[in-house]
């Protein structure tokens, strides 16, 4: 795959891969997560969809989707 021909670069692509497999597991996790069960954090959710650092994955996922992943995560509970 040339990145450059697409206009995205190598680390914008993997960290879109990234933030699709957080969302399904996000999810995933919220609809099946009894109320009584904790609920992983978002920062371990990141952690692992391969982000090491929660402030890089904040900013890409604000990149790619034009918003927090809070804002996100509020909008899928409507």
């Amino acid at each position: 795959m040339n990145f450059s021909m697409q206009g995205i670069t190598y680390n914008a692509y993997i960290n879109g891969l990234r933030i699709q497999y957080f969302m399904k597991l996000y999810t995933k996790l919220y609809r099946e997560t009894d109320a009584l069960q904790k609920p992983q954090t978002v920062q371990q959710l990141a952690s692992q969809s391969g982000f090491r650092s929660y402030s890089t994955f904040s900013g890409a996922f604000k990149q790619m989707m034009g918003m927090t992943p809070t804002e996100w995560m509020r909008n899928l509970k409507k």
